[in-house]
């Protein structure tokens, strides 16, 4: 099968600003886009040129960065608009069996519905407006330019809070939710859990780490557990800061910053860890709880991700406003329980069945709402 992913954004960026690395290798949509090449499918994958790294990488599939247009009015970070790919997908149209784009509201979006809408799948992410602008270009678009241009292709929700909004503007829904998987896997050696947990994050202020130091702080003291470990993996602004916070509280040795790790070796420290924390107060989808899950160690998170409703419903961790010492209690005393629901979910996040989701709508469509 010859698929086309439309996703000009490969990954998430800092104040609206993109900034060229070295690899996009690790990113969700490579890592997916390689899966459908495992299963023997043509990939061309569609990105903005803002994105292409900065080393020309072997890949195993088709990228075409197009350019983007009218910059200052479109961020590429936010609303990309690529011109030339209307007229690619009108050139194209007859090579394609199936053309995933992301979100509703996106020029992409727009121009495979109008050109391919019955060769779309559009991958919904947003459950919620756009806040750009007072949120008066989403509302417009969602209600005017969707229920109008976008009302053939059919859209699959990437979270219960997902597909909720958008059923609200009597669009194609697919039953199902299919979510961003996990390109980590579980050792065949299985699970070793260590008197550990994990953070992954930018060490930003939207990402609340010294507020989870602080609960990690409160628990080892609380519950005399101060063999217990805390990596943090990531870097950013923060990071003296936090390092700071961690010397002025007695827990250098305790509280571990890592740095960026590596995909490779970020497996290692998620499945040995007993609990991964999230406290965000702004990233709604984080690919990371996924890859948590994915290797048996369970969450516990405030309700800002829109993962925290099949967490909280699948007893995959804790999903709680302000969680605390108690909470990390409850995760490590009650760990074989989590854990073993983790790894019974985790077939279910891996890239390799979402792939396989992806097809089978194309074989047999379940009814959309």
């Amino acid at each position: 099968m010859k698929i086309l992913i439309i996703n000009s954004i490969l990954y998430s960026v800092e104040n609206n600003t993109v900034h060229e690395v070295n690899s996009i290798k690790d990113t969700m949509i490579v890592s997916l886009a390689n899966e459908f090449v495992a299963k023997e499918h043509q990939i061309t994958l569609v990105a903005a040129e803002e994105y292409k790294p900065i080393s020309e990488e072997g890949c195993s599939f088709n990228i075409i960065y197009l350019p983007s247009n009218l910059k200052r009015i479109f961020n590429p970070s936010l609303l990309p608009l690529h011109l030339n790919l209307f007229s690619y997908l009108r050139k194209h149209k007859e090579e394609y069996d199936l053309v995933i784009t992301s979100e509703v509201f996106s020029f992409n979006s727009l121009f495979a519905s109008i050109v391919m809408p019955q060769k779309t799948i559009i991958w919904q992410e947003l459950g919620k407006y756009n806040k750009m602008m007072k949120e008066i270009p989403a509302r417009i678009w969602y209600n005017v330019i969707a229920r109008c241009f976008m009302n053939k292709p059919l859209i699959v929700a990437r979270s219960p809070v997902a597909k909720r909004f958008i059923q609200s503007f009597n669009l194609r829904v697919y039953e199902d939710i299919i979510s961003h998987g996990s390109n980590l896997t579980l050792p065949k050696s299985g699970v070793s859990k260590k008197k550990q947990f994990i953070v992954v994050a930018r060490l930003v202020p939207g990402k609340n780490i010294i507020s989870m130091i602080s609960v990690y702080k409160k628990y080892i003291t609380t519950f005399s557990k101060k063999d217990y470990k805390l990596y943090i993996a990531g870097d950013g602004p923060m990071r003296n800061e936090i390092e700071e916070y961690v010397f002025a509280n007695g827990l250098d040795g305790q509280v571990v910053l890592l740095g960026n790790v590596i995909h490779d070796k970020l497996t290692d420290y998620f499945a040995s860890s007993l609990c991964m924390f999230c406290n965000s107060s702004k990233d709604l989808n984080m690919i990371a709880i996924e890859e948590s899950i994915s290797l048996g160690t369970p969450i516990i998170t405030n309700t800002v991700p829109y993962s925290a409703e099949w967490i909280k419903n699948n007893t995959l961790g804790i999903a709680k406003d302000n969680w605390d010492e108690h909470d990390i209690h409850e995760i490590v005393e009650n760990s074989k329980l989590y854990i073993n629901n983790c790894m019974e979910y985790s077939p279910k996040l891996s890239r390799a069945y979402i792939v396989d989701r992806f097809i089978n709508i194309l074989k047999s469509p379940s009814p959309a709402h």
